[in-house]
């Protein structure tokens, strides 16, 4: 059965939060209704009947909570669970925690539901491709890309072990998404599902920087101007990044040529190790 977030259960005593939330929850649920989510107000409803509710509808629901015992009680029903933490409070065991609702948007339920069922969050779609988070059946498709002829030179190999490599895949889609609502996302063709290459963000000392990896088979169609151009957008739009790195081998000179073509200049020079790198800086937010 497909997964969708169809309810959103709010438990606890909302006429006691500052009437600022309570606003804010208000308009919050404006826009659930209007994407077809229902609501659910245990004070209303009576707390019971919502629990029972939430059971049956568990896998379509998101509980907000505001107490360790409601969230204990969600948790046994395997919903997905979004906390409202009160002043100098911490809590462990929910999917997410907020302090406040006030940039708390449907997206970023539809997020927290998505992640607590294991969905790939569906980041950009572009006119050849879609990009979305990774899942742990890309990597043979990874494995692949990385051992042909044109892209293994420049990148780090992938483990022989190929559990290992899935441990670090499952960790890394477990904590980066979360933690920073980006990362290096799977490219998917439209046309027939399969992953062509990877393309996203990463945090580095220095700044967020840019990667991109295309399946050779896939190369001259314009894919990698498409979707690098796509998700500079997004980082300058959604993220408010005010500007991207992209770290090239001097001697791969087609990736040279591509970062200036689309507006990346030369910022730096290093080595690192024996390997000689370049740094690419393009600027976002002025």
């Amino acid at each position: 059965m497909e997964h969708k977030l169809r309810n959103i259960f709010v438990f606890g005593d909302t006429v006691k939060w500052e009437k600022q939330e309570r606003d804010c929850l208000e308009k919050l649920f404006c826009q659930a209704r209007q994407h077809k989510i229902r609501i659910w107000r245990a004070e209303k409803c009576g707390l019971e009947e919502a629990f029972a509710e939430l059971k049956k509808q568990n896998k379509a629901s998101l509980a907000v909570v505001s107490d360790w015992c409601t969230l204990k009680r969600v948790k046994e029903l395997s919903a997905a669970t979004l906390y409202f933490l009160k002043k100098d409070e911490s809590v462990f065991g929910a999917d997410m925690a907020v302090e406040s609702f006030q940039e708390i948007t449907v997206m970023f339920l539809q997020k927290v539901f998505c992640r607590h069922h294991s969905i790939p969050w569906t980041v950009l779609k572009t006119k050849q491709c879609i990009l979305r988070e990774a899942v742990p059946e890309d990597l043979c498709s990874f494995y692949d890309i990385y051992r042909q002829p044109s892209v293994k030179p420049w990148v780090e190999p992938m483990s022989e072990d190929f559990q290992q490599e899935q441990e670090r895949l499952k960790s890394y889609i477990q904590t980066q998404y979360v933690f920073y609502d980006y990362g290096t996302w799977t490219i998917i063709d439209k046309d027939t599902g399969a992953v062509i290459g990877r393309c996203g963000l990463e945090p580095g000392k220095d700044g967020v920087q840019m990667g991109y990896l295309i399946r050779e088979e896939y190369r001259c169609r314009g894919i990698a101007r498409e979707v690098c151009s796509a998700v500079l957008t997004y980082a300058a739009d959604e993220l408010q990044l005010p500007e991207i790195k992209l770290y090239i081998d001097p001697a791969n000179t087609a990736s040279v040529l591509f970062a200036q073509s689309i507006g990346f200049h030369w910022y730096d020079s290093y080595v690192q190790g024996s390997m000689p790198v370049d740094v690419y800086m393009k600027t976002l937010l002025f």
